[in-house]
């Protein structure tokens, strides 16, 4: 009990040492406690030669109601906890308080005889970056990514985005790190960056489906980690094919209507210092505009019920881009590229309609040149699947050569993790032509600026158009998730000849459901969307909607 005591009064917080003796007395014995009581606190000692984070006077101004009282280790410590936290709000999480020790009456304490607390502050200083786990990736390619350099005080924040920027190259698993004390110095720190890789080299021999082409054919080549330097070589192929034509026995005529396609892509996001990226890509496709019937571009381009129109593309291009505002991890980037193109037009029968070419030439033919410019704002937490931050784009490209005008687009999106589980989605696109454009350069309602629950077969197209979306992003079992859906949206100007749904409405909408299926290529989707709810049931599902295919997020 006596014990017992003595410890609460020694945490008291004011007392060297707490001991006790027992004097005899008549009858039994007196308890007498004998306190070693604090120096005065006098001045406090930093013992560093100086600070990066605070000054000084900011870290001694804490102890001013102490000073000049008798020191109590209690607030001492409560002191202690109050710099770390300045350090911590800061970032600067691997900071350290040491007091020296000192010795008072021949009892080891924290202030001196004439009342000095002395203190050290090892604020976190990196003595070296080290890399673990790589077998491919090249050091330099891990080490670019990491701002935080030898010298400097660890920054959790600053650091934080280093390792999300290095995840977002989508060549690792997985990426951490470990702090381990330095060699030369133990108050310092080594940061070793470990990270575990993922395969970047793909060769895919496959088929899929999708909403234009029906079965598709595709054989590529893709190597996101060329060489271990970071690059990108893809070489891709893709062959539409009508099953249904070649047991129908009519499938020469169809095939011909199906998406031919060979390209080579190049890619290096650090070719030039100062993080200059350079793409280059050589392309020959053949691609259907629109086709079947209904959808009324029969009529505006003047060709017989039941054609199309298919574009065929040989050409090359070439961009270069870079942070913007003379930060390397800026959020802004802007790009200019550069595109030379031939391009020509036929009907399903391969047929060329000279009337639709610019340059009327027999083979209905167009040559362009273009120089675009870019700007996008990236803040997205994982560019794959994001859950929080911002991102958009602003597209501008004068084309010139058998004619001239100037495509502007862009596309603007957020997300809001409003659960663990749940992810809000909200995304607007838009684009329009400016000056003589050809009929057959338009925009259409395929791929990510569909209007889901609208065929994607020219049903809906235009000069200009905007589309705005929201998702509920949720997951259902890895690797499978699922989303509700609503596109709204429109394509300028609306033809008289063209069938129309939303009767009345000043705008196109789709509502509806899909999955994803979470690939290292970022994910696979399906939607089922509904633009018409007058004619939905079991056996018109495809009446009053449509199915999708594709591959990634719609935004």
């Amino acid at each position: 009990q006596v014990r017992s005591d003595l410890s609460r009064i020694y945490v008291l917080g004011y007392f060297l040492d707490v001991t006790a003796r027992r004097d005899a007395v008549p009858g039994g014995y007196k308890l007498v406690v004998i306190v070693k009581e604090n120096p005065r606190l006098t001045a406090i000692n930093i013992v560093n030669d100086e600070l990066e984070a605070f000054s000084k006077s900011e870290i001694q101004a804490l102890f001013e109601d102490q000073v000049g009282q008798t020191a109590n280790f209690n607030d001492i410590r409560e002191i202690e906890q109050n710099i770390l936290e300045m350090y911590r709000k800061k970032g600067y999480v691997l900071a350290t308080v040491k007091f020296l020790r000192t010795r008072v009456q021949d009892i080891d304490g924290l202030i001196s005889m004439n009342g000095v607390l002395e203190l050290q502050i090892n604020e976190g200083l990196i003595e070296a970056v080290q890399v673990a786990g790589n077998k491919e990736t090249k050091d330099h390619v891990i080490l670019r990514e990491i701002t935080i350099k030898p010298g400097e005080i660890f920054n959790s924040e600053k650091f934080t985005n280093d390792l999300r920027r290095l995840y977002n190259t989508n060549f690792f698993e997985s990426v951490n790190f470990v702090p381990k004390p330095g060699e030369k110095d133990p108050s310092h720190y080594i940061i070793v960056v470990e990270v575990k890789e993922k395969s970047t080299g793909q060769v895919n021999l496959g088929a899929g489906f999708n909403n234009r082409d029906g079965l598709v054919g595709t054989f590529k080549i893709l190597k996101d980690n060329l060489m271990g330097d970071g690059r990108r070589l893809g070489v891709d192929l893709q062959l539409g094919v009508d099953v249904f034509g070649i047991f129908s026995g009519n499938s020469t005529f169809t095939q011909a209507q199906r998406t031919l396609l060979g390209r080579i892509d190049f890619y290096d996001p650090w070719m030039f210092e100062g993080r200059t990226s350079f793409g280059a890509s050589v392309f020959s496709e053949r691609i259907p505009l629109f086709f079947g019937s209904g959808s009324g571009v029969q009529e505006i381009f003047n060709l017989p019920t039941g054609s199309g129109i298919l574009q065929s593309r040989v050409g090359t291009s070439l961009s270069i881009g870079k942070p913007l505002f003379g930060d390397l991890t800026s959020p802004w980037r802007g790009s200019l590229s550069f595109r030379a193109e031939q391009v020509g037009v036929s009907d399903l029968q391969r047929n060329p309609l000279v009337d639709l070419s610019v340059s009327k030439r027999f083979a209905a033919t167009d040559i362009f040149f273009s120089v675009g410019g870019s700007l996008s704002y990236d803040t997205r937490d994982i560019i794959i699947d994001p859950k929080s931050g911002w991102y958009g784009l602003m597209a501008v490209e004068p084309v010139w050569g058998d004619s001239a005008y100037l495509k502007m687009s862009g596309n603007l999106s957020t997300y809001f993790g409003l659960t663990d589980w749940l992810t809000l989605a909200v995304g607007v696109r838009g684009g329009t032509f400016l000056g003589n454009n050809p009929a057959y350069e338009l925009f259409y309602s395929n791929g990510f600026n569909v209007i889901r629950g609208y065929p994607e077969n020219g049903f809906l197209f235009g000069k200009t158009f905007g589309i705005a979306s929201a998702e509920l992003r949720f997951p259902i079992y890895n690797p499978v998730s699922g989303v509700v859906f609503t596109d709204i949206g429109e394509f300028l100007p609306i033809s008289d000849d063209r069938q129309d749904l939303n009767q009345g409405l000043p705008f196109k909408y789709g509502v509806g459901l899909g999955i994803r299926l979470n690939t290292p290529m970022g994910p696979l989707r399906l939607d089922y969307g509904i633009r018409d709810f007058s004619r939905l049931n079991f056996d018109s599902l495809f009446d009053a909607g449509q199915l999708h295919f594709s591959i990634g997020q719609k935004f």
